[in-house]
């Protein structure tokens, strides 16, 4: 028995040294190296060529999310990083469609164009003031303008999305994993400056995951001899590798629309069955037919509501009609029959015609008389029949 779990606990120090588990701290000897990339760096680099170049200008990509890391970390520092307009120039380098131009270090710049243009006016011999040089007369070009403002901000970011873990021990040994979800929100739109109009708006979201796992034994093995062996290893997502991804899907996202939407063109429109373009407009699409099967959706329960409403008031209706059949008395369809003309009755005398003699008076009265009495009459006298015999009666009359 001892053996065996021996051999247990060596077959795991064994997975976890070839494993994750086995993975130490890097130190500091390491040298450094270029950013990793995100999942779209490369659909940002293989994008196809625009027609020209967008002069594009960023001015903030602000933390609007109000949030700071959870405690015990720390509760002054915030949760996201403030570097999301770095970010989103070094993905429009990336994507080949924009020329940016700098707008968030824009003082920065004036002030060195006033420096140059103060060490060359004194040695100026051409008189011409703005050059660049001593004496050389060349003017200081101006700055470049740009005709898209793209302007955006980190809108939001939520902790512990989603919780949960699995956990497995037997004869005390045993391994457990434990994983958290948090996301993260950007906007980006893209403005006209020439008239201030908002071409494309786009919102996009990141998951951020964290793992831990940790195996471990704890069993006795002898009368005194007691085994314990712990492992761990917890990986944690970068968050501003997140945002950058975030970025740079929203970044991809209105290039695309504008594509479709003819904001910008193609070098070559043949280009608009690339794998990347396809693979984004599908997404875009696909949301927006998501949005119109809800739409439909709902306007089919409306309409079926509406229609269940109307089949309740007519039932309604026809329930009222027919308690007031029943509170008079008359059936239904009798009632129906009280808008034909009344048929004359069987006791009213008999009219006389215009032309009669008093001779041929008297002959009629004597026949009426001798006339033996209908049942209509006969009844006039007796008390009213139960409502339920009403049509038995009649119908021995017929």
């Amino acid at each position: 028995m001892r053996n065996s779990v021996l051999a247990v606990v060596l077959a795991c120090v064994f997975v976890s040294a070839c494993g994750p588990l086995g993975t130490r701290p890097e130190t500091t000897l390491r040298r450094a190296s270029l950013e990793p990339a995100t999942n779209l760096t490369d659909d940002l680099i293989s994008l196809p060529r625009p027609k020209g170049r967008i002069p594009a200008a960023v001015y903030a990509f602000r933390d609007q999310t109000g949030q700071y890391k959870q405690a015990p970390d720390s509760s002054l520092s915030t949760a996201v990083s403030q570097g999301g307009a770095s970010m989103l120039v070094k993905a429009m380098n990336d994507s080949g469609w924009f020329t940016a131009v700098e707008r968030e270090g824009l003082q920065d710049l004036l002030t060195e164009r006033k420096i140059l243009r103060a060490i060359d006016q004194p040695d100026d011999k051409s008189g011409a003031k703005g050059s660049v040089g001593p004496g050389t007369g060349a003017e200081l070009p101006s700055l470049m303008p740009a005709r898209v403002l793209l302007q955006g901000a980190i809108v939001g970011y939520d902790f512990n999305v989603s919780t949960g873990g699995l956990g497995v021990k037997y004869l005390g040994i045993g391994a457990s994993e434990q994983y958290r979800k948090d996301q993260v929100t950007v906007n980006l739109r893209a403005i006209d400056t020439s008239n201030g109009r908002v071409l494309h708006s786009i919102s996009t979201t990141k998951t951020v995951y964290s793992t831990q796992i940790q195996p471990g034994v704890y069993r006795f093995i002898g009368f005194r001899e007691l085994l314990e062996a712990e492992a761990g290893y917890t990986y944690n997502e970068p968050i501003q590798l997140a945002i950058q991804e975030a970025i740079q899907q929203a970044l991809l996202s209105v290039i695309v629309e504008g594509v479709v939407r003819r904001s910008w063109d193609l070098a070559d429109n043949r280009d608009l069955a690339n794998p990347v373009i396809q693979r984004t407009l599908a997404e875009l699409n696909g949301r927006r037919i998501e949005v119109a099967e809800r739409a439909r959706a709902d306007n089919e329960r409306k309409l079926a509501q509406a229609d269940a409403q109307d089949a309740a008031q007519r039932r309604a209706r026809r329930a009222q009609a027919d308690q007031a059949v029943i509170s008079t008395g008359i059936p239904a369809a009798d009632a129906a029959d009280d808008r034909r003309p009344a048929a004359p009755s069987a006791s009213a005398p008999a009219p006389v015609p215009a032309a009669s003699t008093p001779e041929s008076v008297d002959k009629l009265a004597a026949e009426a008389a001798s006339r033996p009495r209908p049942a209509a009459a006969r009844r006039s006298a007796t008390p009213a029949l139960p409502q339920e015999s009403f049509h038995s009666v009649d119908r021995e009359d017929r």
